[in-house]
């Protein structure tokens, strides 16, 4: 096993970064990569998923899954958190390169396998829900592309460090960035995907859940790796990577599609309004709105976990609810 840059020999921390996947299947071999900071709540996040890839058996259960952890710097996962962890790969990120772009994220990209034949680039609150229609699958694979569920609104144009560009708008600070990277203008072919209007924007996804194979992968780390830190220097937020891909895909030319709302379906009721067929069929489920529980909180203990089994809840939160029902049989499985 490969020890991550920037750390030392530590037997617990582990990621086979050029090693096989697993066979997952006839022609299939897929991964899922995760950033975040090493607290229990997080732990407790990746560890569940887990569970979930291996609820759904065959290609699902082999996939590799990575954690990649930044600041603060790294240490031994807490001990009761171990045994759950045995089946996932951990590797650090370099502090400096959490330092320039804001978090671990970006360091996915050095770790993906070239073996697999799919990444998946996840946060750590999504599930998998149910396996991908075998043939999407497929042509995942045999026509490479970036793709993801177009983001749900514009994004934020303020910051913490005084930039505010809200009075120009969205649209200007599309081609504002595009000038300042591209040297043109970013078309707009897709529309945010909860804005009741259609409002048009780039191919611009939510980071919850971007998939490509390998290669397509590098070639967009590459583009990110410059446009980031000149989208940064404008807009120092923490949506510069996910409007730096919007840019890096236009930047190497690369094929995309946007993916239907079930591939990243979020816990929200206009979604559940807006998309009440897709609801129906989650394929990966993206638990980010707070108004019912708190995401990080509810797998982290025995008591967090019954209150949140406890809850009345309705749409996508209950879809979500149920799916961890019926992958713990309602019994907490961490302790």
């Amino acid at each position: 096993m490969l020890t991550p840059a920037g750390s030392s020999p530590e037997p617990f921390f582990r990621v086979a970064r050029h090693g096989r996947c697993v066979a997952a299947g006839p022609a299939v071999k897929i991964e899922f990569l995760i950033p975040g900071s090493p607290t229990p709540e997080f732990f407790s996040q990746a560890a569940m998923f887990r569970l979930a890839l291996d609820a759904l058996g065959g290609i699902y259960e082999q996939a590799r899954l990575v954690l990649c952890l930044g600041d603060p710097p790294a240490a031994m996962p807490p001990t009761r958190w171990q045994p759950h962890l045995r089946r996932i790969d951990i590797a650090r990120a370099p502090p400096e390169l959490c330092r320039v772009n804001g978090g671990p994220g970006a360091f996915r990209y050095e770790l993906l396998d070239p073996s697999c034949d799919l990444a998946f680039l996840c946060d750590a609150d999504t599930l998998p829900m149910r396996p991908f229609d075998p043939v999407v699958l497929q042509r995942f694979v045999d026509r490479p592309a970036i793709r993801g569920v177009i983001a749900h609104y514009p994004p934020p144009l303020t910051d913490e460090i005084g930039n505010d560009h809200t009075g120009h708008g969205p649209e200007w600070f599309w081609q504002f960035i595009a000038s300042r990277t591209l040297g043109s203008s970013i078309p707009f072919t897709h529309f945010y995907s909860l804005v009741p209007t259609p409002t048009p924007c780039p191919f611009y996804i939510n980071y919850g859940m971007v998939s490509g194979t390998h290669a397509l992968l590098k070639r967009l780390a590459r583009q990110l790796d410059w446009i980031r830190p000149r989208i940064r220097a404008v807009l120092a937020n923490r949506f510069v990577s996910q409007l730096s891909l919007a840019v890096g895909c236009v930047a190497g030319n690369l094929a995309v599609e946007a993916m239907p709302m079930r591939y990243n379906f979020p816990n929200d009721r206009v979604a559940d309004g807006m998309y009440p067929e897709e609801l129906k069929q989650i394929v990966i489920l993206h638990y980010l709105r707070l108004d019912s529980f708190d995401r990080q909180r509810i797998f982290v203990s025995a008591d967090a976990f019954k209150n949140f089994l406890g809850l009345r809840l309705e749409g996508s939160d209950h879809v979500f609810q149920e799916r961890i029902r019926s992958i713990t049989g309602g019994a907490y499985p961490f302790r």
